[in-house]
């Protein structure tokens, strides 16, 4: 309280002080006034009409020289006004200046960003046509190409696209592997031949941006229809060969024999079929380098040690011939008593001092559980399982294996390909998964048939609901899948290129 009135006190001591603002009466006719300037303009009025009216009555002569003297002081006070105005006005106006100036700077930069924002756009709609109608535009131009084809710019952005999901799957503890299956290639349709080629360039470039470990072909890679020629089969096979020989090449290659590679179906109307020897030559030596036994090596099955993931990769050929010297009676899905003797043996790792701790995949074009022509190889891989003993029975020959007390590798999965779709069931009783590979060929959609085309019983056999569409001239063209195994947590990534559907598999 006391402070209080002190203060009060000394503002009242200071009563006389100017105050420290002065305000400004805008007058938007008149031009800026100041304070004092308008209390002398009020003096001068009244003092004006004064000496009018005093000249007028009393004094003449003196009241013309008031008024005189009121004519130079309105002068002065009309010019001091006009330089007031004439300063507010360029004040006005150079505010203005400015804030216009800002208007524009705003605007500028919102056309600018527009038109990036719009030339962007146009772009995406100028890809996405490319990517749709597959025309000149959609070829890219740089220097990738494949035999001087250039690579469409859709190839690129989906293998960018397969990239961006594989590439963050990849550590220590995983293997990634290509895989295609039924390329079924028809040199008499130049699309097959077409979306083929696209899909051996886009192995080729996911070859140059990611660790891919080795590469595996499960088969049907000719037509082979009951019209098929020898010669035209083999040139079909070879064709193929060639066109994803990019992909392929310089690193470990699994290859297996399909049903239609026999050109069996043909066999009718040629009154022949290709020979193991032919076979052989055609696919099976690709897996040159793997461990295959020498008095078998036609046949084709064979595998390979990844020491560093502690992985065996087993390759089967379960379109064997029974008698190759009697065609007549072929069947296909066989497999030969010497071919699961020497399975049995091959999948026992306990002979390595780590043998518990390697992993073991199965390749074969059919699936293991599709015929009983397998079902010696499928009750070996449970007795190994469960480390018990076996007996199968292979063409009236038995074959004994015990795998009682022994801490062995583990077997995870069958991969194969037959079906054309991306179904995955179990296999035995230890239900390792059965990873299906879709088909590559650009004839064949990834499903197996449609109600018109196929029983119902055979479309349920199957196991796919959806119909996974072949389109030229986009990434749809065709199929294959890059498949990581992550051995710290037991997964299956199988990541799809073209029509379909990726998948994580447990095991």
């Amino acid at each position: 309280m006391e402070e209080n009135k002190k203060e009060n006190e000394k503002l009242e001591g200071n009563s006389e002080k100017k105050p420290d603002f002065d305000f400004v009466i805008e007058d938007p006719y008149a031009g800026t006034i100041a304070p004092e300037d308008a209390m002398a303009e009020e003096r001068r009025h009244h003092h004006s009409s004064h000496s009018h009216h005093h000249s007028s009555s009393h004094h003449g002569s003196h009241g013309s020289h008031s008024s005189h003297y009121g004519s130079k002081s309105n002068h002065k006070k009309k010019k001091h006004s006009t330089h007031k105005k004439a300063k507010k006005l360029k004040e006005i106006s150079t505010r203005g200046l400015t804030l216009w100036l800002a208007i524009l700077t705003v605007l500028t930069a919102v056309l600018f960003f527009w038109n990036i924002e719009l030339g962007s756009q146009l772009k995406i709609n100028s890809d996405k046509l490319s990517y749709l109608t597959g025309g000149e535009d959609s070829y890219s131009n740089n220097d990738d190409d494949l035999d001087g084809t250039k690579i469409p710019s859709y190839v690129q952005r989906e293998v960018s696209v397969l990239v961006d999901k594989v590439s963050p799957l990849q550590n220590s503890n995983t293997v990634s592997f290509l895989a295609i299956s039924d390329i079924h290639l028809d040199l008499n349709d130049d699309d097959a031949i077409e979306s083929l080629t696209h899909a051996g360039q886009a192995m080729k470039l996911i070859r140059e941006r990611l660790d891919i470990d080795f590469a595996i072909n499960l088969g049907d890679i000719t037509w082979g229809d009951d019209n098929t020629t020898i010669e035209r089969g083999i040139k079909e096979i070879e064709k193929a060969n060639g066109i994803i020989s990019a992909g392929f090449s310089d690193i470990p290659n699994f290859r297996t024999v399909g049903n239609h590679d026999t050109l069996m179906y043909s066999y009718p109307k040629n009154k022949d079929a290709l020979s193991s020897s032919q076979l052989y030559s055609l696919i099976g030596s690709y897996n040159e380098g793997a461990d295959m036994p020498e008095e078998t090596k036609k046949d084709g099955y064979c595998y390979r040690d990844f020491d560093e993931y502690k992985l065996r990769v087993i390759t089967l050929n379960v379109n064997e011939y029974e008698d190759e010297n009697d065609l007549e009676n072929f069947s296909s899905c066989y497999i030969s008593p010497e071919q699961v003797k020497w399975f049995a043996g091959s999948i026992d790792l306990s002979s390595k001092s780590d043998g518990a701790e390697w992993n073991i995949i199965v390749l074969s074009h059919q699936p293991l559980y599709w015929e009983d022509a397998y079902t010696p190889i499928v009750d070996i891989i449970d007795a190994c399982g469960f480390e018990s003993a076996v007996t199968v029975t292979v063409a009236g020959e038995e074959i004994t294996y015990d795998y009682s007390g022994k801490d062995n590798a583990r077997v995870i999965a069958n991969f194969h390909g037959h079906l054309h779709n991306y179904r995955v069931d179990t296999v035995g009783k230890t239900r390792i998964p059965a990873v299906a590979v879709p088909n590559a060929c650009y004839n064949r959609n990834n499903e197996y048939g449609t109600a018109e085309s196929y029983s119902e019983d055979i479309h349920n056999k199957y196991g796919e609901k959806e119909t996974y569409e072949k389109t030229l001239n986009t990434p749809e063209e065709t199929a294959f899948c890059v498949i990581t195994i992550d051995f710290e947590y037991n997964r299956i990534y199988a990541t799809h290129y073209g029509a379909g559907y990726d998948r994580e598999i447990g095991f």
